[in-house]
């Protein structure tokens, strides 16, 4: 038999203002690798191009912002190149794959505003997202990942790699800067 009181509580529910999410996580995130090859990078073996062939597609790709087919156009025209869209979209993928451990383990010495935010990018249909933490004063990346979830455990991995720049956490100074998005309160916690 339930007392008319509790009856009351459990109907107007959206009366009262104190809620909770309850999750339960059962992964450890502190024992994920953050720092491995991803499965499409290739050794870089040269047989058909040399390495001053791969640094031309890089140039171009990269620093020029020109798709994988215009710079094999732009290789034909300008050098003479005969190479695949895809030879280039390897190179990319496995110069990206070396590159960035050092791109990670540099000392940036980041300040205490951290700012977190995420974003999509669609290829072909396919909606991926990217998560990003970055000083809010020195304008450098803290931490990034590319997830195809809008979920927490990117986030997640995403706000430690970022914590993992600090060499002494400052847990009474830091101010981290995110938007409403749910989320970022649950990575924080």
């Amino acid at each position: 038999m339930t007392s008319p009181k509790y009856k009351k509580l459990t109907v107007d529910k959206h009366k009262f203002k104190l809620h909770y999410i309850y999750r339960e996580f059962t992964t450890n995130y502190f024992d994920v690798d953050l720092f491995s090859m991803p499965k499409c990078a290739k050794p870089l073996k040269f047989r058909n191009f040399s390495s001053h062939v791969m640094g031309l597609c890089l140039t171009y790709n990269i620093n020029l912002g020109l798709s994988t087919r215009r710079t094999v156009l732009a290789l034909w025209e300008i050098h003479g190149v005969k190479i695949s869209h895809v030879m280039v979209s390897r190179y990319a993928i496995t110069v990206a794959a070396l590159v960035k451990p050092f791109v990670d383990n540099y000392d940036c010495k980041p300040t205490d505003y951290p700012a977190a935010n995420e974003t999509y990018t669609k290829v072909k249909g396919t909606t991926q997202y990217i998560w990003l933490v970055m000083d809010a004063i020195k304008k450098s990346i803290l931490g990034c990942q590319a997830s195809y979830s809008q979920d927490a455990w990117p986030c997640i991995l995403t706000i430690r790699m970022a914590f993992d720049k600090f060499k002494k956490f400052p847990s009474e100074s830091l101010k981290f800067i995110a938007d409403v998005y749910t989320v970022y309160k649950l990575a924080e916690q």
